[in-house]
């Protein structure tokens, strides 16, 4: 008759322990401070971005797609070229935000020099440009 071969059995492999995966759900994002200011209004947020809305004739919301008309902001929009803000104010017909390395970014109407720009004094800008 044939000769059978018996094979030992493989050993087990390790594996190394399985832990079992998590999931953190990022921090949901909230408002930290709102600050208005002739017919707008602009809001930080705990991710350190601004959101702005309502009237931005002289770009007071730094958004520049409706500067000089009298359309409004209707949507809380994100504030472009802002980032890392700590601290927001307005005044009127302008607004600054203080970021985190302690700059100064302010946009709006400049009639007074407000937004310290002494090169545009009496005109608007909507662009945040440090100070």
């Amino acid at each position: 008759s044939p000769m059978t071969t018996i094979s030992a059995p493989e050993p087990p492999v390790n594996l190394p322990p399985t832990t079992p995966s998590t999931t953190v759900a990022p921090a949901p994002l909230v408002v930290t401070q709102v600050v208005s200011s002739e017919g707008g209004y602009c809001a930080l947020k705990s991710n350190g971005k601004v959101y702005c809305a309502g009237n931005n004739l002289y770009g007071q919301l730094g958004i520049s797609d409706n500067v000089g008309t009298n359309d409004v902001v209707a949507e809380p929009t994100e504030v472009p070229n802002l980032s890392n803000i700590v601290e927001i104010s307005s005044g009127f017909k302008f607004t600054c935000a203080l970021r985190l390395d302690a700059v100064l970014l302010c946009f709006g109407l400049n009639k007074e020099g407000q937004i310290g720009r002494g090169d545009n004094a009496g005109t608007w800008n909507p662009n945040p440009a440090p100070l």
